[in-house]
C-alpha cells in the first residue's frame, strides 16, 4: 500500500502520541498515598447517597489527619488535631 507522506506523518504522530498516553504514568511515578487515600474516599461518596454536609465533613478529618501526620515530622509545620511531635 502507497500512503502519502501526509497520511504518513498523521499515522506516526498518532502513534507517538498513544505511546505517550500509556506511558506517562510510568514516567512521572505513582501517586502519593495521600491521593489514593482521597481517590478511595471519592470513590465511596460516590457509591453512597448524597449527604453533603457528612461527606465535606468525612474528607476534612481525612485530609487533616493526613495534614497531622505528615507535620508530626516537620519541626515547622503546624498541626491541626493532634499536637504531638516526633524528636
Amino acid at each position: 500500500m502507497n500512503r502519502s507522506p501526509r497520511t504518513r506523518f498523521v499515522s506516526t504522530w498518532c502513534l507517538w502520541a498513544l505511546l505517550a498516553v500509556i506511558a506517562a504514568p510510568a514516567a512521572f511515578g505513582q501517586h502519593s498515598v495521600a491521593r489514593e487515600w482521597n481517590e478511595e474516599t471519592l470513590e465511596a461518596i460516590r457509591n453512597d447517597f448524597a449527604r453533603p454536609t457528612v461527606h465535606a465533613r468525612n474528607l476534612y478529618h481525612s485530609a487533616a489527619a493526613m495534614w497531622d501526620a505528615w507535620a508530626a515530622y516537620d519541626p515547622l509545620a503546624d498541626t491541626v488535631l493532634h499536637h504531638e511531635r516526633l524528636d
